[in-house]
């Protein structure tokens, strides 16, 4: 099922200025057209968890059944202020020789790129990444979590994690308040202070980029991870470890996507050189692309792979 994304929701909120920088950018951040967002009114909402089920039974007659309820576990899915504040001398970008347009879209589309970079990190790693945004996957997918594998490594500062999210508004989705999207200002003139001596001023150009924004995680299988991938012996990512750590989830639940750093992509691709076959082909004997590894584990698991450059191979050990 498609979802709308960050892109397709600046569209319909008719914030041309941004839908223009996020298709600049977007080809660093495949998640901002993968993610789901939702737009709501106000900035936070209630949620319900089902952690369990009522009991049926078949009965005799004139015999009874015990009665029984569902089990919720309530939270709230809530959105904070990410903000981008561009400021320019004004001497400086009025002396460009291709104008004073170009420099102010050169620092727009630097502050898109910056903002929606950092968006991604805080998806994975929340407050490990801004303790002032919204919790992320690790945060949701602690460790000895119902849905969090161990892949046993224990080089100190090496860690890196697999990321499977499952899509939709009963599970993962990012989501904007004030029923906007982000959106840039309108360019003005001000005073700024010299960043060495606050009583100089000069002129410059100023504006700002944000919005309201977070994270819902509805369901306990909106999403899982593979921590502790290091590039100790037998301690990276395979397709036997993947598979297992699948096995972990409900048949009918398992994650959509499955999130990757370029690393933990090597470790795989280099673990299934030996023997595998993609779409009846043997490639035994042959170096597997990248591209033959992710097909190969798509095809045998039905979950999509995307490689990240936002995911880190430089996380501390947990234990």
């Amino acid at each position: 099922m498609a979802h709308l994304n960050l892109l397709d929701v600046a569209k319909l909120n008719g914030s041309d200025d941004v839908v223009g920088l996020i298709e600049e950018v977007i080809t660093e951040t495949p998640e901002i057209e993968i993610f789901p967002v939702r737009t709501i009114n106000g900035t936070s909402y209630k949620t319900s968890m089902r952690t369990s089920l009522p009991g049926v039974a078949f009965r005799n007659a004139n015999e009874g059944v015990s009665p029984g309820k569902s089990e919720f576990e309530n939270g709230i899915a809530e959105c904070f202020i990410l903000d981008g504040q561009i400021e320019g001398d004004k001497k400086v970008i009025d002396a460009d020789e291709r104008g004073v347009a170009h420099m102010l879209g050169l620092e727009a589309s630097g502050i898109a790129k910056s903002t929606l970079l950092h968006i991604v990190s805080q998806l994975y790693y929340g407050a490990a990444n801004d303790t002032k945004g919204f919790q992320g996957l690790k945060n949701f997918t602690a460790f000895g979590g119902e849905y969090t594998k161990d892949a046993g490594g224990t080089t100190a500062g090496t860690a890196s994690s697999v990321f499977g999210v499952r899509f939709g508004e009963q599970d993962t989705t990012m989501i904007m308040g004030n029923n906007t999207t982000l959106t840039l200002g309108e360019w003005r003139t001000q005073q700024l202070t010299d960043s060495a001596d606050s009583t100089k001023k000069y002129t410059g150009y100023v504006n700002d980029l944000g919005g309201w924004i977070g994270l819902q995680m509805a369901s306990k299988w909106s999403a899982g991870r593979i921590c502790n991938l290091t590039a100790d012996s037998g301690k990276g990512l395979t397709e036997d470890l993947i598979i297992d750590w699948l096995e972990m989830f409900p048949a009918a639940k398992q994650p959509s996507h499955i999130f990757m750093s370029k690393r933990s992509m090597t470790q795989l691709r280099k673990s299934m050189t030996a023997a595998i076959t993609l779409k009846g082909t043997s490639l035994s004997g042959k170096t597997v692309t990248p591209a033959e590894a992710k097909a190969a584990v798509e095809e045998s698991t039905g979950v999509t792979i995307v490689v990240s450059d936002s995911i880190v191979n430089t996380d501390a050990i947990e234990s």
